[in-house]
This record gives structure tokens, sequence and C-alpha cells, in this order.
């Protein structure tokens, strides 16, 4: 991911930063902060689909996964 969408996801999703908190120390509006971390969930999502095969449960849990054979 390019490093402001990693950035926004490690804040959010690992260190588990708020939002509107982390939206106010970047100066950003809320709602532009919500869309980019919405557009980055997508972007990685979409890499990792492109690299591995992912079987999801009922709950939209990641119960398994391998590896397509690329160069990811």
């Amino acid at each position: 991911l390019p490093d402001s969408d990693r950035e926004i996801l490690t804040k959010v999703e690992i260190e588990g930063a708020s939002q509107k908190e982390l939206a106010a120390s970047q100066g950003l509006a809320y709602s532009a902060l919500k869309s980019r971390v919405q557009r980055a969930r997508v972007k990685l999502k979409d890499l990792l689909e492109n690299c591995c095969r992912i079987e999801l449960d009922r709950h939209g849990n990641v119960i398994d996964y391998s590896s397509k054979n690329c160069d990811c």
C-alpha cells in the first residue's frame, strides 16, 4: 500500500486510534478521513485477493487461505 494508506490503516485498525481523533490531529474533516480509511481497506483487500485464495465463513471471517503462487 502507499505510505499514506498504510499509515491510516495501521493507526485505525492495529493501534485502535479513533477516526474522529485522527481526523482532528491531521486537520481533516471526519468524513474525509472515513473515506480514506474505506478506500485503503478496499486497496488492501484487492492486494490480498490478487495474491491469495481466501475462504470466509458466513460472517465474513477468514477461515482459510492459500497462496496463488505469484510474486506478491
